[in-house]
């Protein structure tokens, strides 16, 4: 474990002690975590950036097939889109789980009690 000082006039409560036990267990200096702070950060913008433009790509694909809908231009090749109509399904299905999951992720970060 880290040093203990004994109490004098410059450490003079428990506070201390406790704060210098805590910075001796530390692996890391302030810099490098500083560096794998500002990592996390860029793959968590990174990510949200990839599941939003996901899930903006699976509504932009049922907003075509509503159009398509309503245009009544579909009849004649309405047996090609069958498959079509599962594989948006199914992808709309695993980007709302995504979104879901990344903003449980992102509000479990923010409501951390870390002092980084």
């Amino acid at each position: 474990m880290g040093k203990k000082f004994l109490p004098d006039s410059k450490n003079d409560n428990h506070t201390s002690l406790w704060m210098n036990d805590a910075t001796a267990l530390t692996c890391l200096s302030r810099k490098e975590r500083f560096f794998l702070d500002q990592i996390f950060w860029l793959y968590r913008i990174i990510i949200k950036f990839l599941f939003f433009f996901f899930s903006l790509l699976v509504e932009l694909a049922w907003v075509f097939i509503f159009v398509f809908f309503l245009t009544n231009s579909f009849l004649s090749f309405l047996p090609s889109l069958k498959g079509l109509f599962i594989v948006v399904h199914y992808a709309s299905l695993v980007s709302l789980s995504d979104f879901g999951f990344l903003c449980r992720f992102s509000i479990s970060l923010s409501e951390s009690n870390s002092p980084l």
